[in-house]
């Protein structure tokens, strides 16, 4: 059981881990949905946690030990370019190249936002997480609720927040 929980957890935390050595791009969503969105770039940081997991295989104390593990977040650091900034992909929303995210859906009006990532980091694994919440030109923060498919232990359900704010021009 105690490899199901971390093979889960990798899951779960896979679009919240970045490296600057990712090599594969985010598919950017359409230019029309992207003039609402408006950021500013610079150095951005992400907190991504976790306060809920539904798994029909996990018993209830795996799944609060999940939770446990989860509620601390992962947090990132990305720049951001003046032209990620004008078309924001997964990147941006704190999903690393490397797990293969495509934008499914970003709408914006005012100061709400609504995000659908869809992640492929293997050839089984699909994560969908659809987010929603509020944003400025320096932070956001939205609800997410995601679904990951194609583990050992059949799909997981989680639920969290998503937190980003601008910390000020990129290091040299």
């Amino acid at each position: 059981m105690r490899k199901y929980l971390i093979l889960a957890s990798a899951a779960l935390v896979v679009t919240a881990c970045s490296s600057d050595s990712d090599k594969q791009s985010n598919a950017e969503p359409s230019k029309k949905l992207i003039d609402a969105v408006n950021v500013n770039p610079g150095l951005w940081e992400t907190k991504i946690t976790f306060n809920s997991v539904d798994a029909k295989a996990l018993p209830e104390t795996t799944k609060q030990q999940m939770i446990a593990a989860m509620s601390s977040g992962v947090t990132i650091k990305t720049c951001v370019t003046k032209e990620k900034a004008e078309k924001p992909g997964a990147e941006f929303f704190g999903s690393p190249k490397s797990s293969n995210c495509t934008v499914g859906e970003l709408k914006a009006s005012a100061e709400k936002m609504a995000v659908k990532l869809i992640c492929k980091p293997d050839t089984k694994t699909v994560i969908e997480s659809s987010m929603a919440g509020q944003f400025t030109a320096d932070t956001y923060t939205m609800d997410i609720k995601q679904k990951t498919s194609g583990t050992p232990i059949g799909d997981l359900i989680t639920t969290g927040k998503i937190d980003g704010k601008r910390l000020g021009e990129c290091p040299a």
